[in-house]
């Protein structure tokens, strides 16, 4: 998946199944506004979501039902900016 953010910063992915709890992957930087990042045991799920996270900010990313990859960005608990990626 492809997360594009701030350059500079780096941000921790995580992944859920059930988004009740969640698991890190790694914490990248992303030096130039875009990166990819590679879940190794995604084929072992049916499913699963991931966020980025960063201070207060969090983007979740998903697959919606029209098989594109989705993410919604929340600060402090509010929604930023919903869109399809």
């Amino acid at each position: 998946m492809n997360l594009i953010g701030e350059a500079g910063r780096t941000y921790r992915i995580e992944f859920s199944s059930e988004l009740s709890s969640w698991t890190k992957l790694a914490d990248v930087a992303n030096s130039t506004g875009t990166l990819s990042v590679i879940d190794p045991d995604a084929g072992k799920h049916g499913q699963r979501f991931y966020r980025a996270t960063f201070g207060r900010t969090t983007r979740i990313l998903w697959v919606g039902a029209s098989g594109l990859f989705c993410c919604l960005d929340i600060c402090d608990r509010h929604i930023l900016r919903p869109d399809e990626c």
